[in-house]
C-alpha cells in the first residue's frame, strides 16, 4: 500500500504473467485466463479504493477507468492468448 499506483500495477501485471505462465499448458487456458484477470484486477481496484480512501472498487473505476490507467502510465493488462 506504500507503493504508488503505477507501481502496484506493474506488480499486479507481473503476478498475471507468472499465474498465465503456469497454466499455460491446461486445455482451458481462455477461461483459467479470464478468470485470474478479473481476480486479480478486482483485487487491484480494492487495494486502490483503500489506498486512496475512495471506499469502494466502483470509484476505483469511475477515477482510473477500467483499465486502472488514469494519468498514470500503466494499466492493468488483459489476458492475451496463448502463444
Amino acid at each position: 500500500m506504500h507503493m504508488n499506483k503505477d507501481a502496484i500495477i506493474t506488480m499486479y501485471n507481473s503476478v498475471l504473467r507468472g499465474y498465465l505462465n503456469y497454466y499455460s499448458f491446461t486445455h482451458n487456458y481462455g477461461r483459467v485466463a479470464s478468470s485470474l484477470t478479473h481476480l486479480l484486477r478486482e483485487s487491484c481496484a480494492r487495494l486502490l479504493a483503500a489506498k486512496y480512501s475512495l471506499r469502494n472498487r466502483a470509484r476505483v473505476i469511475k477515477k482510473f477507468g477500467k483499465d486502472l490507467k488514469g494519468g498514470g502510465q500503466n494499466r492493468f493488462s488483459k489476458a492475451g492468448p496463448k502463444t
